[in-house]
Formats: C-alpha cells, structure tokens, sequence
C-alpha cells in the first residue's frame, strides 16, 4: 500500500515548474528565487511517514516545513510548500498519496523506484522525481 512511500526523499529532476508557478499566479519575484534554487533538485527532501491513513510529510529546503493529516478524503488544513495553509483532501489510492489543494493535485508515488511526484493545476503539469535517501545520507 502507501506505506511504500516512506522514508527520505531527495528531489532529483523537475520538469515544468516554471509553467506550472506562472499558471498558479505564483509571483515573479518568488518564481525567480525558486529557479535559482534550481527547482530544489539536488537540494530539497521530503520525509513522508504513513501509518494506515495517518501521514506526516517533512519537506526540507530553503526552510523545513511539517505537517500530519488524515488521509480519509475529509477536509483538512494541508500545508503549501511556501508555509502557508489551505484547505485540501488527501486520500490513498492504492500506493499513491493524492493531495487535493484548492485546485492544484499532487500525486505522489513510487515508480522505478523513486517517488514521482505530479502536479497539476489547471492544464499545466509538472513532475519532480525524488530519490531515497539512506540514513547516512539524509543528514546532508
């Protein structure tokens, strides 16, 4: 099940993310710090702990955010990757995480083993692909 999605991932490719900020009204100067940052490639982590429904999920970049939820298609505060909260579901469907936040879904799961990450908001898509990380690495 989804429990395949834990443990330390590190952002590895991302595809899109421009077209996908500019869509979602992101401005140009915070569009401008995320390309310098390159995206995260190379440098942000996500820690994703499930437990039956119960998820926790650490991202770690610029600045480390963390939140827990219920993922039972309920209405919940989900946390955005610039710290602020929306109002979302999260179901597990399968072996995926689906985050729906105000019109934007993230779907998260395992693929050739890595975690792929989806994004789509609107008609725009963009992908992150993340690479686990093994304890003595996640503390880099």
């Amino acid at each position: 099940m989804a429990e395949v999605l834990n443990g330390c991932w590190k952002c590895v490719a991302a595809e899109n993310m421009e077209e996908l900020l500019k869509a979602q009204g992101v401005s140009w100067t915070a569009r401008t710090a995320a390309s310098a940052f390159g995206y995260g490639v190379g440098k942000a982590k996500q820690t994703l702990t499930i437990a039956g429904k119960s998820v926790t999920i650490k991202m770690e970049g610029q600045s480390t955010i963390e939140g827990s939820f219920e993922a039972d298609g309920s209405t919940v505060d989900l946390f955005t990757p610039d710290g602020s909260t929306k109002k979302g579901t999260a179901t597990i469907e399968g072996d995926k995480l689906v985050l729906n936040i105000e019109g934007t879904v993230i779907t998260r799961e395992v693929a050739d083993g890595k975690l792929k990450m989806t994004i789509v908001f609107k008609d725009v898509t963009a992908i992150r692909m993340h690479e686990k990380q093994h304890e003595h690495e996640s503390q880099t």
